[in-house]
C-alpha cells in the first residue's frame, strides 16, 4: 500500500531546506478537524493575543499569537480546519503546505473526544510527516456526558506521541497541554542543537 508521503511526492524522510533561516521564537501548529474545539484551544493558548495574516500566495488567513509559559515564548498558528492532508480545498493545502514546510517544531493535533476514530486519519497522516506531535483529545466533557472513555495512556502508547485530555471551553487540560507543548520545544531545540553540534565536530575532524 502506497504511503501518504508518497501519494503527495514527497520523501519519506524529513528534511528542513539547508538556507532555512535560525527561528528566534519557536512555532507551533494547531490542526484538526472542523468542529474540534481547534479555535476554542487556541484563543485558551493565546489569551486571544491573535494577529491574522495570509500564507503566501494564499488568501485564506491563518491567526497566529504567543503562548507564553515559564519564562519562553511560543507562537501558535492555527491552522484551517481539514479532514485531510489529501487536499481538495485552498483551506486543505494550506494546512498541508504549513505542515510539509518544516517551520513548526511541533503540531498539536486537536481531536474529538466523542469521535475520535472519525478524527484518527488526520492524526495519522500528520505522523507521516513528523514524529513531534501532541495529541489533544478535546471535548471530553461532552464525551464523559456520552458515557465515553477515553483511556490516553493506551492511544499515547499506540501512536508514540504525547495526549493530553482537553475541555477547552472550561479551561481543564489546558495547563497540561501547555506544559506538553514547552516539553515539546525545548527537546525539539536540544535534540537540534545537539545535532548540530555533532556536524560541526565531524566536520572540523574531517582530513
Amino acid at each position: 500500500m502506497r504511503s501518504f508521503l508518497s501519494i503527495l511526492g514527497h520523501s519519506s524522510e524529513r528534511k528542513r531546506c539547508p538556507d532555512q533561516p535560525e527561528r528566534k521564537v519557536p512555532v507551533v501548529a494547531l490542526a484538526g478537524n472542523p468542529n474540534t474545539g481547534k479555535s476554542t484551544v487556541f484563543n485558551a493558548l493565546t489569551g486571544l493575543r491573535q494577529h491574522t495574516g495570509n500564507w503566501p500566495g494564499k488568501t485564506v488567513g491563518l491567526a497566529s499569537g504567543p503562548l507564553r509559559i515559564s519564562g519562553s515564548t511560543i507562537l501558535v498558528v492555527d491552522l484551517p480546519g481539514t479532514y485531510s492532508l489529501l487536499a481538495a480545498s485552498e483551506e486543505e493545502r494550506i494546512a498541508r503546505d504549513f505542515i510539509c514546510s518544516g517551520t513548526a517544531s511541533a503540531i498539536v493535533v486537536v481531536v474529538d473526544a466523542t469521535c475520535l476514530e472519525r478524527n484518527l486519519n488526520l492524526v495519522l497522516q500528520v505522523l507521516e510527516i513528523t514524529d513531534s506531535v501532541i495529541l489533544c483529545v478535546n471535548l471530553v466533557d461532552e464525551a464523559r456526558r456520552k458515557g465515553i472513555h477515553v483511556d490516553k495512556a493506551v492511544l499515547s502508547r499506540e501512536l508514540g506521541v504525547p495526549v493530553v485530555l482537553t475541555a477547552a471551553r472550561s479551561g481543564e487540560g489546558l495547563d497540561q497541554l501547555k506544559n506538553a507543548i514547552l516539553h515539546s520545544v525545548n527537546w525539539g531545540e536540544s535534540a537540534a542543537a545537539k545535532r548540530s553540534a555533532l556536524t560541526r565536530v565531524k566536520e572540523a575532524m574531517s582530513p
